[in-house]
């Protein structure tokens, strides 16, 4: 089957990536969480064409790209603590930003790369309006029934351990319960079974991933 990116247009044969087939896009590089993100903000939100604002960190370059181009009427802002990476420098732990300012926001495999995910996530919680929603995706390893922290090894040892050495952290199958601990109230998204066998396979996505969409809690 002829594969089709929803971000970049592409169309064609994706790559495999990590051992896993068709995974990478080679257009825009995007994975599958990726192209899942971004029909789900198309199809399941009104976010991008309403005027909604969003906060997006560490983001993907071709949502940049595709949202300043095509969606001018989204308020959107994206951070980066690399310099260049983004509209904006920031640290995700110490935001320069306004409470209560964004109607969404996504941090899309970030939190396990942060020194202290728990402050991250109260920042975010902070910028978001209370009636606002956000996408926290990171990694889950189903053999953790509890997230394992790995701060205090070396960058040697997480490599061993988990095959990044800028993983600080595994998040297990606790993760759920790690977002309500910052206050908010977790909603898991299985929109991914809303797609047919053959869309998947067109769109190159997982078929059992969950979106963790949350809420600032009351």
């Amino acid at each position: 089957m002829i594969n089709h990116c929803p971000i970049c247009g592409h169309q064609g044969l994706f790559e495999k990536f990590n051992n896993r087939v068709a995974a990478k896009c080679p257009g825009c590089l995007s994975l599958e969480r990726h192209r899942l993100l971004w029909l789900y903000l198309e199809n399941r939100t009104d976010l991008l064409s309403s005027g909604g604002s969003l906060l997006d960190i560490a983001p993907k370059k071709i949502f940049q790209a595709r949202i300043n181009q095509d969606y001018p009427e989204c308020r959107y802002l994206s951070i980066d603590i690399r310099p260049g990476r983004a509209m904006l420098g920031a640290d995700v732990m110490d935001l320069p930003l306004p409470s209560e300012a964004f109607d969404a926001a996504i941090a899309y495999h970030v939190l396990e790369h942060v020194a202290n995910d728990l402050r991250a996530m109260a920042e975010i919680r902070r910028v978001l309006r209370p009636d606002g929603w956000g996408i926290l995706q990171s990694p889950i390893d189903k053999r953790l029934a509890a997230t394992e922290e790995m701060t205090h090894l070396s960058a040697a040892a997480r490599l061993q351990r988990c095959g990044q050495a800028d993983h600080l952290r595994r998040y297990g199958l606790d993760y759920a319960e790690v977002l309500e601990s910052a206050g908010f109230v977790v909603e898991p998204d299985r929109y991914v079974e809303t797609f047919t066998a053959p869309d998947l396979q067109r769109y190159g996505l997982i078929s059992d991933e969950i979106i963790f969409l949350v809420r600032p809690g009351r």
